[in-house]
């Protein structure tokens, strides 16, 4: 049993629970520092190119949302524009829309907090080369079926560069092939399950994994040595700077999730929608303590050591959250596969 703060800007504290039996009889005292949290505004604002900044603040109390604060925004150090409060905390731009390459700064003052600063920088595009896609190339370590991608893309020289990749699926649902028409329909608790995964398969974001020494370099891997996440994979460029990159990706297909043992569509034709984003490393390194914080969500009890903690990264003055930025390059990717 774990007792932790789930509140996802503000640092967490676990304290693991041993039962009597584990320490085989012996007792001692122990006495945790557990870290405290200076109450501070919160305020998440990821932005991109081309985009007018939004932003969520909030502060830690029965009413979480702050409406009437002063935000305005600077670019490369010039005034912008004042934010509009659109409520429940939200606030947006009305004209000045994203640069690359462009210096951009908040400025928030509240009633009741100290004023907050932050200042990040939206990347470069680092457009993707080319890309390919290959059906069944492997298994994974419960037999289940891989496809992979390959994208190409050139690193930028001489800085340091950070990226992120996620890819979506789309699939015409009139264009489905109907595997075998005399198997008869599956419900659960009044649920179409043939309709319901003709529906699923229409759109979908990837669970994606990789081996690529890029990404295993930072430090997220399963038991079978491959860093996978939900929907991304970010990574940084120390391993190729300058150089042509070619990263491969392998993710679950279509096929291989069947629904209840059964699979009742075939797909002759899919859309791949490559996202690689440049990140700022304010972006990087905010993602990265979201994953260990997942992660140490999602650790089973007994692995985790008493006190274990995570600082989610904040990049604020006088705040808890982040302000970032990314540029994006898409690649489209059409495939055609024809029954076996």
């Amino acid at each position: 049993m774990a007792f932790f703060t789930n509140f996802p800007m503000k640092k967490c504290t676990w304290l693991a629970l041993f039962f009597s039996g584990v320490l085989m009889g012996c007792e001692e005292e122990v006495f945790l520092k557990i870290p405290q949290s200076e109450r501070k505004p919160i305020v998440y604002c990821i932005y991109t190119t081309d985009s007018l900044v939004t932003l969520t603040l909030m502060h830690d109390s029965s009413d979480p949302y702050t409406n009437n604060a002063k935000v305005k925004l600077y670019a490369s150090n010039s005034f912008a524009e004042e934010l509009l409060s659109r409520g429940e905390g939200r606030y947006s731009a009305s004209s000045t829309r994203i640069q690359l390459a462009t210096s951009y700064s908040l400025e928030i003052n509240t009633a009741d907090y100290s004023t907050i600063t932050a200042t990040d920088t939206s990347p470069n595009r680092v457009p993707i080369i080319s890309a390919t896609h290959r059906d069944s190339t492997g298994l994974d370590h419960f037999n289940s079926t891989l496809a992979d991608f390959t994208i190409t893309f050139k690193d930028l020289p001489q800085q340091e560069n950070y990226y992120e990749v996620f890819i979506s699926q789309t699939i015409d649902t009139s264009q489905l092939i109907l595997i075998d028409t005399t198997l008869s329909d599956l419900y659960i608790e009044g649920e179409n399950l043939r309709e319901t995964q003709k529906k699923e398969m229409s759109f979908k974001l990837l669970s994606l994994l990789s081996k690529d020494p890029s990404i295993q370099a930072e430090g997220f891997t399963d038991y079978a040595g491959a860093f996978q996440d939900q929907n991304f994979l970010f990574f940084n460029d120390r391993l190729f700077d300058g150089e042509t990159k070619t990263l491969k990706i392998q993710y679950y297909p279509y096929y291989n999730e069947q629904l209840n043992g059964t699979l009742y569509y075939y797909a002759p034709e899919r859309n791949f929608e490559i996202h690689l984003r440049s990140i700022s490393k304010n972006y990087y390194l905010y993602r990265k303590s979201q994953k260990q914080y997942v992660d140490l969500n999602n650790q089973n009890t007994i692995w985790r050591n008493a006190g274990d903690y995570v600082d989610l990264y904040t990049n604020m003055d006088n705040g808890y959250g982040v302000f970032a930025g990314y540029s994006t390059s898409i690649y489209n990717l059409n495939v055609i596969q024809s029954i076996d």
